[in-house]
């Protein structure tokens, strides 16, 4: 009776010994598996953080001009791009020159925009030498060329050519502000976009919209100054680079004229302009930038001018249709109280 409850007993405590080795192997086993399960969630937060961390990269684009990146800004995303913009401020885009930074940029860049050879002939050589695409605007099909117009009633014909030489390189066959025209900045703008898309195609939502707002826009603009619509007093031009504006408003500059700000005025030419003028009577002065304003009032003291910069430097908000618009307001304030600035 004793052996059978030793017996017993012993039994008891192999089960009981059984039993806490099954639970310590399954609280083993719990925790292993919860550990194999923290360390899935951990990588694949790392994962996830490493994805934030590392965004896709902006694309590298250089733009000659300013006009160039206002098209940029208005149909890239936010974030986007990183545009580099060679010609600084108040430097003609016929004879410039590049730093040893940007002409590393300018090979290096992902993408490259620029007006062409006829207006920009520096960047010629050094365009060769990329491997990347770029895009010449006016060889876009489509685009509005209009023919140089010759010096207009006012001017005087030796001066004008020389200005010519000095500005354009006299070899171009059209106006090469190609940029004052609605027409050609909105098929700048496609070409953009559409290249965007083509180099990252997870944009193509946010271009698309971006382009879809600028052609709102520009409509609107359109209709707030229509074609022969807009009433402008009649103004005189020192530099005549407002042809395709003065297209897009149906108005013409009553007289053109250039006066070189380190050449004296003959007395002849400054007695031919007054005539011209006194017949010829204007409301304003459109003048750019870096102008001798001096040399402006011998020819027509007193009367009003209006500051406009040819490459949209002055409006400091983003985009084509702001620069488009500080122009058309800036000329609509001709002859008005109150517009000499």
């Amino acid at each position: 009776m004793g052996l059978a409850r030793l017996e017993l007993g012993m039994l008891g405590f192999t089960q009981q010994k059984r039993l806490a080795m099954s639970a310590r192997s399954a609280v083993a086993h719990l925790w292993f598996r919860s550990l194999i399960t923290a360390s899935v969630v951990l990588t694949s937060v790392l994962f996830a953080e490493a994805a934030v961390a590392e965004p896709e990269r902006p694309l590298q684009v250089v733009v000659s001009t300013q006009p160039l990146l206002r098209v940029i800004q208005s149909v890239a995303p936010t974030g986007s791009v990183e545009v580099n913009v060679l010609l600084p401020r108040a430097a003609s885009p016929h004879d410039a020159t590049l730093r040893p930074r940007q002409l590393q940029q300018l090979v290096d860049a992902d993408w490259l925009i620029w007006m062409g050879p006829v207006v920009e002939p520096y960047l010629q050589t050094w365009i060769q030498k990329r491997q990347g695409p770029s895009l010449d605007v006016t060889t876009l099909e489509g685009v509005i060329k209009l023919p140089p117009r010759k010096p207009m009633e006012g001017g005087d014909p030796h001066d004008h050519d020389s200005e010519a030489g000095h500005q354009h390189s006299g070899t171009a066959n059209f106006d090469v502000h190609l940029w004052w025209s609605r027409e050609n900045l909105l098929l700048a703008a496609d070409a953009v976009a559409e290249r965007l898309i083509a180099l990252r195609p997870n944009l193509k939502p946010e271009v698309q919209q971006k382009r879809d707002q600028l052609q709102i826009a520009m409509q609107q603009l359109a209709t707030e100054y229509p074609q022969g619509g807009t009433k402008i007093q009649p103004f005189a031009v020192f530099h005549d680079g407002w042809q395709y504006l003065e297209r897009d408003l149906g108005q013409k500059a009553q007289a053109g004229f250039v006066l070189d700000g380190e050449l004296a005025m003959s007395l002849r030419h400054l007695a031919k302009l007054k005539q011209h003028f006194r017949t010829h009577p204007v409301a304003c002065v459109l003048i750019e930038p870096g102008m001798n304003t001096a040399l402006v009032g011998k020819v027509l003291p007193d009367t009003p001018t209006v500051l406009l910069d040819p490459m949209g430097w002055d409006v400091p908000s983003e985009g084509i249709v702001p620069m488009l618009r500080h122009a058309y307001e800036s000329l609509a304030r001709c002859g008005r109280a109150g517009a000499k600035n």
